[in-house]
This record gives structure tokens, C-alpha cells and sequence, in this order.
């Protein structure tokens, strides 16, 4: 359910993926391994539908998305996916650095409202680490945790629905930086 981003059609698109892996196999249930199968080309699938739908609001909308992929640093201290308000940032002004962001409107971006534009379309989600869980919130919840970016106690992850997309050599990693969500 950590990967449907709150969406009943990412749902159906991901157990459509895994039932059409299972007949290929001939099998007559889905299994784990069928959904592991696909979560490369689900990953893919939300990511350009997102790319789609929200071209029209930041033209550039792909290379800041493809640009939030984890570094080698971030890769090593295992937070390749999660970030403080200050390490997005940061990330964010990273991939500034390749040239403006201009929305649709003619505004010209900068940091805050490229990670609130994130936010709004749920390729960033609000955590909180709670035990074993993690208290995930969306745009849809809570508009405004991401006013301002003013820091509310939630860090920030890219939704993991993205994580293939953004690193397909490193699944593994996908899932041991993942935990249920708390609700």
C-alpha cells in the first residue's frame, strides 16, 4: 500500500502489472515474486504519467524529477530517498545548478517552490519515523506543511512509487529503506 501513493489507480495498475506477469508465467495466483517482477516498470509508469500530467505546470518538470535521484553520498549514508527540509533544499539547488525552472505562468522557480510544486504532486511526502512505522503525510492531508517549506518536524522523501525509476540498479535498496506506513 506504501506504493499506490493514496491513488485507487496505481492500485489496480500495479496488480494488473503483477496478473499479467503471473498468466505469462502460467500461474493460476499472484505471488510476491510477481509483484517484484514489475515494481521496475510501475516505477516507470508513474513517473512518466506524473511527467505527463503536470508538463503543463513546469515545463522542465523531467529533469528536476530525474535530477532528485540519489548521489553516491546519499547512497552511502542509506538516506537516499529521505532528506531534511534542509537536505532537499539543498538537493534542490543541486539540480538548479543545470540551468532555471520557469513555470508555465513565465514565473521563475527557486528552491522552495520547486520542493512545494513536488509536494502538490505527491513525488514528495511529509514522514515521520513512529516506531517501526512511518506517518506519511500528502498534499491532499496537509497543504500546508509545505508553506513556505517551513520546517513542521517532517522530513521528506521521494514517494517510494518513484524509487525505480530514479535508481533501477539498486532495488534491493528500494525496499530496506521502506517501512509500512503508520495508518
Amino acid at each position: 500500500m506504501s506504493l499506490i501513493r493514496k491513488r485507487p489507480r496505481d492500485l489496480v495498475k500495479l496488480c494488473t502489472l503483477a496478473a499479467r506477469r503471473a498468466a505469462e508465467s502460467k500461474s493460476t495466483l499472484i505471488s510476491t515474486e510477481h509483484f517484484n517482477a514489475v515494481f521496475e516498470e510501475y516505477s516507470q509508469g508513474r513517473m512518466q504519467d506524473t511527467i505527463n500530467e503536470y508538463r503543463s505546470e513546469l515545463p522542465d518538470i523531467e529533469r528536476l524529477l530525474f535530477g532528485m535521484k540519489p548521489s553516491r553520498q546519499d547512497r552511502k549514508t542509506s538516506n537516499g530517498y529521505s532528506h531534511t527540509t534542509e537536505a532537499i533544499l539543498k538537493k534542490i539547488e543541486n539540480v538548479m545548478q543545470s540551468g532555471v525552472f520557469k513555470f508555465s505562468n513565465g514565473k521563475v522557480a527557486d528552491k522552495k517552490s520547486l520542493a512545494a510544486f513536488m509536494y502538490k504532486i505527491n513525488f514528495l511526502t511529509a514522514r515521520k519515523e513512529e516506531g517501526e512505522f512511518i506517518q506519511r503525510k500528502y498534499f491532499e492531508e496537509s497543504r500546508y506543511l509545505s508553506h513556505q517549506f517551513v520546517d513542521f518536524g517532517f522530513d521528506w522523501e521521494m514517494h517510494p512509487a518513484y524509487r525505480w525509476a530514479l535508481q533501477p540498479d539498486n532495488i534491493k535498496d528500494v525496499f530496506t529503506q521502506m517501512k509500512p506506513n503508520a495508518d
